[in-house]
């Protein structure tokens, strides 16, 4: 029994943990199309989280100004490792970060470029997510797996139950409480 709830425990676990990883700021990702060189476009972004910005595989770096609702410029830092994501048939390539104190900024681009990703940065909270998610379940399943195999193993090699004496039989009922 406790082997079977732990082996459903881990696939719960691997099944949950992997749902909320990979759908991790995946929600938040837009595909922005531009309309021209230096005509900005506005996105939704939750509010103080990093995200990042990124362009189709193959495309050069444009150079991109990203701004708050009342103006005010937000740093865009270069990345540091190599992402790659690819969403419905296409492949971007992060090549920005930045962190918004508002909801929704402004993207402009002064280099040709016809669209931009958006999104999460996918880096090492992603990876910790995916490990962490990933053992878990392994320890779990694992678990139930060796309290399956044991009881198993034990209920195979232990001898019948048949030198054992007979239970006694029931004694005479009870008699009534004495009416005072």
């Amino acid at each position: 029994m406790v082997g079977g709830v732990l082996v459903l425990l881990g696939a719960a676990v691997l099944a949950t943990g992997l749902f909320l990883t990979v759908s991790r700021g995946v929600a938040t990702d837009a595909v922005v199309l531009l309309r021209g060189a230096g005509r900005p476009v506005g996105v939704g972004v939750p509010v103080g989280e990093e995200r990042m910005v990124f362009v189709p595989r193959g495309e050069p770096v444009p150079d991109c100004a990203v701004t708050t609702a009342d103006g005010t410029d937000l740093a865009l830092e270069p990345t540091t490792t190599s992402t790659t994501v690819t969403t419905m048939g296409r492949t971007w390539v992060g090549v920005a970060t930045f962190t918004s104190p508002s909801a929704e900024v402004r993207i402009g681009c002064a280099s040709p470029v016809d669209a931009l990703r958006v999104g999460s940065p996918l880096g090492a909270g992603f990876a910790v997510g995916l490990v962490a998610t990933v053992l878990g379940s392994l320890l779990l399943g694992g678990s139930g797996l060796a309290v399956l195999v044991t009881t198993l193993v034990l209920w195979l090699s232990r001898p019948p139950r048949s030198d054992r004496a007979p239970a006694a039989a029931p004694g005479p009922p009870s008699s009534p409480p004495p009416a005072w």
